[in-house]
């Protein structure tokens, strides 16, 4: 009689979630969860939170343009896009334990993560009222108390940029590490152009860029472990973005509402005569504003943790304090006469 041999690889393997706020294998979990570790970051995700969708199933992430970094986010079809300050997001993303109660800032660049964790909703009772729909977790890698470098550069077509860094150092051997981040992108917009299409189907182009990028994220750390059951954790960053909104298109014909009710906008507004698919300007990659969507947002944010373990009971606490001043102009009828900004 032959047995098998039982092999280690058909083990189910116990990938710790902190759905709970407490670290537990996912097989105990009352929540349902995906979580992707740093193993499957770096080897599937290279761009934004936005790339979680291919991977995570009932998932959906939009960028916006009315929020630097803004993103409206969908899980099992629950969710909001919504800009204003006063409306709650209905799917919470929460940063090294923080949440982020509006949609700026939420697009978060796949750079320097240990673990995402997808938590699908609703998830109100352990996580907060704002997670109707779920909860998006990402944890970033802690200082590892040993000197190292990690850099990556990026190049792309229409003159886009990004530099990414990573620097860890021993301070005090074994009881404090420090770690330093830059994120920079650069550039990336020309891709799309603002033109006027004239009666005789030419177009007069202006030389700027709609979709520019210009962000630069500077992040240091300091973790100090003076016993092992006892660490505190502090991380500040610094986040500047001065990229351009989007640059919108106008698909307005001559039929809609508005259109019909108002000749005086009919020859600016409602130039689209061509169907609701074709853009005002016939072309994808042409845009007719009469203003650069210019933005800006300028981030502080201080997080602090506290971590005891006393062997029978564990004490955890994170206090966080994040402002953020913006200043964001948007052409929302995506025309050349200023009739709705």
């Amino acid at each position: 009689i032959a047995h098998a041999e039982e092999s280690e690889d058909w083990i189910l393997q116990e990938d710790p979630i902190s759905a709970g706020n407490r670290a537990e294998p996912m097989q105990d979990s009352v929540a349902t969860a995906n979580t992707i570790d740093n193993g499957e970051i770096d080897s599937l995700l290279r761009g934004s939170i936005e790339q979680l969708e291919s991977i995570t199933p009932n998932l959906v992430i939009d960028s916006i343009s009315g929020a630097p970094q803004g993103a409206a986010i969908a899980i099992r079809g629950i969710g909001s896009g919504d800009t204003e300050k006063s409306f709650d997001p209905a799917v919470g993303v929460f940063v090294d334990g923080v949440f982020m109660g509006n949609s700026s800032s939420r697009l978060q660049d796949v750079f320097d993560f240990e673990r995402v964790t997808v938590l699908r909703g609703p998830q109100g009772a352990l996580q907060g009222r704002n997670t109707t729909g779920g909860a998006i977790h990402i944890e970033r890698t802690r200082p590892t108390g040993t000197a190292g470098v990690k850099i990556r550069l990026q190049a792309a077509s229409y003159d886009r940029q990004q530099l990414n860094g990573v620097f860890n150092a021993p301070l005090i051997k074994e009881k404090l590490a420090g770690k330093f981040t830059v994120n920079n992108i650069k550039n990336g917009g020309n891709y799309l152009d603002n033109c006027k299409l004239g009666l005789d189907l030419t177009y007069d182009c202006q030389t700027r860029d709609e979709n520019d990028r210009d962000y630069l994220s500077l992040t240091g750390s300091l973790l100090w472990t003076p016993t092992t059951n006892l660490s505190l954790y502090y991380i500040y960053e610094n986040e500047v973005d001065d990229s351009n909104t989007r640059g919108l298109m106008n698909l307005s014909a001559p039929t809609d509402l508005l259109c019909s009710n108002s000749a005086d906008n009919a020859n600016e507004f409602c130039r689209s005569t061509l169907g609701i698919a074709v853009p005002q300007t016939l072309r994808i990659d042409i845009v007719d504003q009469n203003f650069s969507n210019e933005s800006t947002l300028d981030g502080d944010y201080h997080t602090l943790k506290f971590d005891w373990d006393s062997g029978k009971h564990r004490l955890t606490s994170t206090a966080a304090v994040r402002s953020q001043d913006e200043v964001l102009n948007q052409d929302l009828d995506a025309t050349s006469s200023d009739f709705f900004s």
